[in-house]
């Protein structure tokens, strides 16, 4: 194992202390160990800043993958945005993971949720995302969305009183996004039958999406390995839904086995695809028929983006360091989740000024 020295203005007090860059946190987090011996109160406060799990776990004597930093004398944290792996490296059963296994997937009337064995809920990948990953292109949309209500409604609005029409007009976009919503997760179903080689009844406005989407199956002699399956991370605390894994032919490369998620929106597909995907393809385990296995070798990843006249078969990146984004986004979020815990009350002053401020008149 390759082991080098870093050393930073920030954590002088500390010495030089060594770090392990490919098995810390994939480099998320600061994982590190170090001398305590002596250590001041302040030195000990910045130590816990940085160390985590310990980086060398299971070539130091005595320690075994998954034991936390403090089990040999270092000082451990409880903040990580997951966990280290067990013996077996598999980020289950080391006695430090967040969640319980198994990891399962509830499908309500309204979506569907993620939770482990003990009940409790499970960040999923697209809630990641949307907490975690800034959009400011919906700034726009929300104003357009709203915009282009009022003027094809204008004489419905135009009869309702002030507090109505306001209500209406705040509502406007957030009817565009149940409607798109609801296309897509309609497309999902009847593409679901369709690689089930099952017969489908569509709607007629989505007859289009359901179509393009047997051709490219057909153009692209996809054979389908796993549909519609989730994932779970129990190392990192996520869970969530991949699509598509299957084999395609790419006429440029022949036969490969490539993961894909379908996309329905209007507006194409968002760099945050490639976050998306990442996550599935990263994570510890692929639930298959009610079994956690191993995630297979995969070529490729890309994106379907589907529409009601046509389709596009998208190349995206979502490698390690997509994965590394991904869950810098996680952290993201989970700071904003508890940023407002940040800020306290008002500090009172202890005593009452008589300053006053005194204007000469002219």
């Amino acid at each position: 194992m390759s082991v080098r020295t870093w050393h930073t203005d920030y954590f002088a007090p500390l010495g030089d202390w060594a770090y392990d860059p490919d098995r810390a946190c994939l480099g998320l987090d600061t994982d590190a160990w170090f001398p305590l011996v002596g250590a001041s109160p302040l030195e000990t406060r910045r130590a816990k800043r940085i160390c985590g799990y310990c980086p060398v776990a299971g070539t130091v004597p005595g320690l075994r993958p998954g034991h936390r930093a403090a089990d040999r004398g270092h000082l451990g944290r409880d903040d990580r945005v997951g966990t280290a792996p067990d013996a077996q490296g598999t980020g289950k059963g080391s006695g430090v993971s967040k969640f319980v296994a198994p990891i399962r997937r509830v499908d309500t009337a309204k979506g569907h949720y993620y939770k482990d064995a003990g009940g409790a809920r499970v960040p999923g990948v697209t809630t990641i995302i949307g907490d975690g990953v800034p959009k400011p292109a919906l700034i726009n949309w929300a104003g357009s969305a709203t915009a282009e209500y009022a003027v094809d409604n204008w004489d419905e609005l135009g009869a309702l009183g002030p507090a109505a029409r306001l209500k209406r007009l705040q509502r406007a976009r957030y009817e565009d996004v149940d409607k798109a919503k609801n296309r897509g997760t309609e497309v999902h179903r009847a593409a679901e039958k369709l690689l089930a080689g099952q017969p489908v009844k569509v709607p007629e406005e989505i007859a289009g999406h359901v179509e393009y989407y047997a051709r490219f199956l057909d153009e692209f002699k996809v054979e389908p390995i796993h549909v519609e399956f989730s994932v779970v991370s129990y190392r990192w605390s996520y869970a969530g839904t991949a699509d598509l894994y299957a084999s395609l032919v790419l006429p440029d490369k022949g036969a490969c086995k490539m993961l894909m998620d379908l996309k329905t929106s209007r507006s194409g597909i968002f760099g945050e695809t490639a976050l998306q995907i990442a996550g599935y393809r990263y994570a510890d385990f692929w639930v298959i028929g009610g079994e956690e296995i191993e995630p297979p070798p995969i070529d490729y990843c890309a994106a379907i983006h589907v529409r009601g006249d046509g389709y596009d078969l998208v190349p995206v990146e979502a490698g390690e360091q997509e994965h590394k984004d991904f869950l810098y986004a996680a952290r993201v979020g989970q700071f904003s989740a508890r940023s407002r815990d940040l800020i306290g009350a008002p500090i009172i002053a202890p005593t009452t000024s008589t300053f006053r401020l005194t204007r000469e008149s002219a």
